[in-house]
């Protein structure tokens, strides 16, 4: 996906979470660039520091509000999360092997969860968040 591009229909409509959105957005603009001038070498560690700072942060983020508003989806949800975490982790785990492989890998990965996670997992909550007045 080169020229990757944030899109308002990527939005939740909340800002916060949005802005979290980006950040990983950037990171997988950072990575196909990276995999396209052939220098995955000089960013895949950041890109693994990135995504492990999104995690922490993002993930708990939205999980504070599925408790504050007992979101009824929470639970499959938060499995999503541990699903990504532990892939992500098992990625990063074979960083000492062929690293442009690895990167394929990852972009691919991270692709798919922004399409499957981010622009359709995480839209069931909007009108959850939007109803107690989170924009």
């Amino acid at each position: 996906m080169p020229g990757l591009d944030w899109q308002e229909s990527m939005s939740v409509g909340v800002k916060e979470i949005d802005d979290q959105h980006k950040q990983l957005l950037d990171a997988i603009s950072t990575l196909n660039d990276a995999i396209i001038n052939k220098s995955v070498d000089k960013v895949l560690f950041s890109i693994f520091d990135r995504l492990f700072d999104y995690m922490e942060v993002h993930f708990a983020t939205e999980e504070k509000y599925f408790d504050k508003f007992a979101y009824e989806d929470s639970e499959t949800h938060k499995a999503a999360h541990r699903f990504f975490g532990n892939r992500v982790t098992e990625m990063h785990q074979k960083i000492d092997r062929d690293i442009h492989e690895l990167s394929l890998e990852l972009v691919a990965f991270l692709e798919f969860w922004l399409v499957g996670h981010v622009m359709v997992m995480d839209k069931k909550y909007m009108d959850c968040f939007h109803k107690h007045g989170l924009k």
